[in-house]
């Protein structure tokens, strides 16, 4: 799990660097012949990621339902690809280019590697090990965030580009799924696979039969899956995947993913007194605690507490927002005191905004996909995270399009409370519908979903 969530640490710095990368772009002392990027073309390098990311859930997707370790390893390409074009740069496309494959590369790192984890962990571990991924996206994002503003863009991709070919490398140390072994019926081959993660001297035998008994009443014994209308339709499967579909929306619309990609219009609008770049630090830090915090307790608490908690944490944070954007807007609360001293009250944009991040993270959005594997049948897991992540990722293109657009309409605070309004819902929701999934084994889980919420 460590080494399958390396790439995604190395995947977030490329993320994480490019915001400050922006402002660079957008100055007088760009890099780019064609002079400082227009608000067009910063548009489109924001949201062109959420482009890639819907191929790259295809593509990733589809290889993963009958190859888990290659679709991990074949994300390590387009991570290689994306520095190189960084370095050669020559206009304004290079970037794009780079972007759309980050993008590709992200759709493969939600895709792919939940299922991998979720197929190689014991179930007791399964949670903790599943918040290694979003532990290090977030770290990886704060530790872009420090290189893009220290760091010159010149030196940088000297640095990264290695890095993804030694996780190339390293992958082919690891063995198969030993789910996909069983289903491509290499039974030896999965008791080797299930010995390297268990442990030499632990015993597999039972564990071995549960994945054959799996693989043969999904297809039969047969070594070619054959889907079928009913593999979706039938109730259980059903919940699971309207379960699954409000949890693959819950991520982009709870509002935290594009807080963080327009930081720096958010707090100049909010009246902080915070620089953008200095800004992003401080919500980034809180990136990484509210996973932390999730990693330590995610397997004692279980998964609907922490949903609950967590929708409940950011609806607050985007209520108080919300509350000092209008009173600021309509000349309530005084930015500046008349001795030219910022007023207190210009903190609480920081501390609300890091407080929503924080419990967004607790849960709601570092839990996506690991839910969608637990949450759906064995048969159709691959499907289900290959199609979620397209949704999410058009759900995402979609949100980040319209936020500029809504922000001059109905203001920043309009927007904090929408998404206050719909933590609230997905509150609901979760007390309501969502089954836990905590230390049950992924094979069980199912017949268990239909009881809740009937």
């Amino acid at each position: 799990s460590l080494t399958v969530s390396f790439i995604a640490l190395i995947h977030a710095i490329s993320l994480g660097w490019l915001t400050p990368i922006f402002l660079v772009l957008q100055s007088d002392d760009t890099p780019l012949p064609s002079g400082p990027l227009t608000s067009s073309e910063l548009s489109w390098l924001g949201s062109i990621l959420c482009i890639g990311e819907m191929f790259g859930a295809v593509i990733y997707g589809y290889i993963g339902m009958y190859r888990r370790k290659l679709a991990t390893q074949l994300i390590g390409i387009p991570n290689l690809i994306f520095w190189i074009l960084i370095l050669v740069h020559e206009n304004i496309y290079y970037f794009y280019v780079a972007r759309l494959l980050g993008g590709i590369a992200f759709g493969g790192l939600v895709t792919a590697i939940p299922l991998y984890i979720s197929d190689i962990s014991m179930p007791a571990y399964r949670g903790a090990f599943g918040s290694l991924l979003p532990f290090a996206m977030t770290l990886g994002s704060l530790i872009g965030l420090t290189i893009g503003h220290y760091a010159s863009m010149s030196t940088i991709p000297y640095a990264m580009i290695p890095i993804p070919l030694i996780f190339i490398s390293i992958m082919t140390l690891l063995p198969e799924s030993p789910y996909i072994l069983v289903k491509r019926n290499k039974i030896d081959d999965a008791a080797q696979s299930l010995k390297f993660f268990r442990g030499p001297n632990s015993n597999i035998q039972d564990e071995l039969e549960n994945l054959k008994k799996c693989v043969q009443n999904e297809n039969s014994g047969k070594t070619n899956i054959k889907y079928e209308i009913k593999d979706f339709t039938n109730r259980n499967s059903l919940k699971g995947i309207l379960m699954s579909l409000f949890v693959v929306l819950a991520n982009p619309f709870c509002g935290i993913f594009i807080i963080f990609t327009y930081i720096s219009t958010v707090f100049e609008e909010s009246g902080s007194y915070l620089h953008a770049n200095e800004a992003g630090f401080i919500v980034g830090a809180a990136q990484v605690l509210g996973v932390f915090i999730s990693y330590l307790i995610i397997d004692r608490f279980g998964r609907r507490i922490l949903l609950s908690i967590s929708t409940l944490g950011v609806s607050v944070g985007f209520t108080v927002m919300g509350i000092y954007t209008y009173l600021t807007k309509n000349f309530l609360i005084e930015i500046e005191n008349a001795d030219g001293t910022y007023n207190l009250l210009t903190i609480i944009p920081i501390v609300s905004l890091s407080a929503a991040v924080l419990f967004g993270y607790v849960g709601i959005v570092s839990m996506t996909f690991m839910l969608i594997p637990e949450l759906t049948e064995p048969k159709i897991r691959g499907i289900c995270c290959t199609v979620g992540m397209f949704i999410l990722s058009f759900a995402a293109f979609i949100a980040l399009k319209i936020f500029p657009i809504l922000m001059e309409s109905i203001q920043l605070y309009g927007e904090m409370w929408i998404f206050a309004g719909f933590n609230l819902i997905s509150l609901l929701i979760v007390v309501l519908f969502m089954p836990e999934t905590k230390g049950k084994s992924l094979f069980v889980v199912q017949s268990e979903t239909i009881e809740v919420g009937k």
